[in-house]
């Protein structure tokens, strides 16, 4: 069953010594190793994450954007 019309649920598969193994596509950020030898998680240290459109990110206040525990993604 597709998700919508025109998009379908697909899972991949890799072949391997001891036969077909499923690949993941999905990650998380303590599964991210950082150069210096950190995870992300560790890294981020509890800060929350927020994708905006450029618009959103233009739209706010001084004081949310200077916020040291958001970090801000737009496009």
């Amino acid at each position: 069953m597709s998700i919508l019309t025109g998009f379908f649920k697909t899972k991949k598969y890799r072949k391997t010594d001891s036969g077909y193994k499923l690949q993941s596509e999905w990650t998380s950020a303590e599964t991210v190793q950082m150069a210096s030898g950190i995870t992300l998680e560790t890294a981020l240290g509890g800060k929350q994450i927020r994708v905006l459109t450029k618009a959103q990110y233009d739209a706010l206040s001084a004081d949310k954007k200077n916020d040291i525990t958001v970090i801000y993604l737009y496009y």
